[in-house]
């Protein structure tokens, strides 16, 4: 049983704003977890975009950060970062597919090194 008015489990950390917005609860449908579901019913539709765009705008700050830290290191080049190359791809989905390739190229040699055993 819930104290008061607290229509969610989740509800319970809304006082204190420690509470996660319930993305069901204003569809048309509502959350089908009703009172025992995890996330806050009392959060209004607003609340639930704004900490979207609050999370999404963290994450990118951290990969843009990241980003500038290998360009400092030198794993990549600093001009380059974000830009894209000759194939569309910028600089991660560039490394990305060069360890990719390694990946591939290693395992080539060992199928090869297989057959030859």
């Amino acid at each position: 049983e819930l104290p008061g008015r607290v229509p969610s489990i989740g509800a319970l950390g809304h006082n204190t704003g420690t509470c996660k917005p319930c993305a069901w609860n204003w569809k048309p449908g509502g959350c089908v977890n009703g009172t025992s579901c995890e996330f806050c019913h009392m959060c209004d539709r607003v609340e639930l975009k704004l900490r979207r765009k609050q999370r999404v705008a963290v994450l990118r700050k951290a990969e843009r950060e990241h980003k500038q830290r290998m360009a400092r290191a030198g794993v990549v080049d600093e001009e380059r970062v974000g830009e894209a190359d000759s194939r569309g791809l910028n600089s991660s989905s560039l490394c990305a597919t060069q360890l990719k390739d390694h990946a591939n190229a290693s395992n080539t040699a060992r199928l090869a090194m297989t057959e030859f055993a």
